[in-house]
């Protein structure tokens, strides 16, 4: 399946990191009045830091995290335990109840809503500011175990709508997180995972304790059927893999990705939905990790090896499976403390004089 142009042009846009900003952090760092290496971890958050801002001292003002819904229609098959409630979440997200709600609150960064294609829109929040129907179907996906998920114009649709909206809060944002809500949709990051990597689905499906093996064995076996069904494996391709067996939001949050990283933004990645989402931003742009931030490990069993595809270190583990962007706000925290030592902790010489 050939790259839509308006893919490639953005892609074309990430650039990869000058080399010469981690070598003027390392030594800004050692000239703090801390041991070597103490900062640990978060020395590495300082260089990214610095890599984008391409300053020694950078500072986080503004912060954003986007929030994509999508509902999938291989939720009839049964994949999850729980019923398909993502309108109620995304009321509850709105009317500042949720846990990723409270957390932005208390972390002071926006929240935003993107209706990817919920089923039944939700047309009582049109005139709220923090949300935006953007939906490409109000029916979810279709039934992957049984013909593709969308259709070639439907997954284009969601990838440069997840750019635009992008572009649009580019001007407004310092760095942006990202997360997910939708039924069926860690069966769906699953298979695009699966088919990815080579993995089987086992490996990702599922959380083992949450899930008992039978429900687990059979959405592992939903996933490898559709696999089969669809002839898909890391030869197709990210964008055919996505088109057969993705999701509009998971497809908007690749979009989102590319177009955040173009703009030189940093992405903060929630769980499991969303760096899978990632990975396939990766396939496209591999340049593209170099401005992503993994905020937790969840307890999703696939997670550890997403982002060790990707190459991320989570900042925190919570063993956390809340999903809906919940990781996102508390890595703001982290990362704006570190933006904080880098411009207030004193300089060894300063000291010693």
């Amino acid at each position: 399946m050939s790259i839509d142009p308006r893919l490639l042009e953005y892609s074309n846009k990430i650039k990869s990191f000058d080399a010469s900003w981690r070598q003027k952090t390392e030594e800004f760092l050692a000239k703090l009045a801390i041991t070597d290496a103490s900062l640990g971890e978060l020395s590495e958050l300082a260089i990214k830091l610095v890599s984008v801002s391409k300053k020694l001292t950078p500072t986080v003002t503004s912060k954003c995290v986007v929030i994509m819904a999508g509902d999938h229609g291989i939720s009839s098959e049964k994949v999850s335990k729980y019923p398909l409630v993502t309108s109620s979440l995304v009321k509850t997200i709105l009317d500042g109840s949720a846990a990723v709600s409270i957390l932005a609150k208390e972390n002071n960064c926006d929240l935003k809503v993107v209706d990817m294609g919920i089923v039944n829109a939700l047309k009582e929040f049109v005139k709220n500011d923090n949300f935006f129907s953007k939906y490409v179907s109000t029916a979810g996906t279709r039934n992957f175990s049984k013909v593709s998920a969308m259709s070639d114009e439907e997954c284009l649709k969601a990838l440069l709508t997840g750019i635009e909206i992008a572009e649009g809060f580019s001007h407004r944002y310092d760095i942006f997180g990202v997360g997910d809500i939708g039924g069926g949709n860690t069966t769906s990051a699953a298979a695009i995972a699966s088919a990815l990597l080579d993995i089987e689905p086992l490996q990702l499906a599922g959380v083992a304790r949450a899930q008992d093996e039978a429900h687990l064995a059979h959405k592992s076996k939903v996933i490898q059927e559709a696999l089969a069904f669809h002839n898909l494996n890391s030869e197709q391709g990210f964008l055919e893999i996505l088109t057969k067996v993705g999701g509009f939001e998971i497809a908007s949050l690749v979009g989102f990705i590319i177009g955040a990283t173009a703009r030189n933004k940093l992405v903060v990645l929630d769980g499991f939905t969303s760096s899978v989402a990632a990975l396939c931003a990766q396939q496209l742009c591999p340049d593209v990790t170099n401005y992503l931030i993994a905020s937790h490990l969840s307890g999703e069993s696939g997670h550890t090896i997403i982002l060790d595809k990707l190459g991320l270190k989570p900042l925190l583990r919570l063993n956390m499976r809340v999903g809906q962007g919940v990781g996102v706000p508390m890595a703001f925290s982290l990362i704006e403390n570190t933006s904080a030592l880098l411009r207030y902790l004193s300089h060894a010489d300063e000291i010693s004089g």
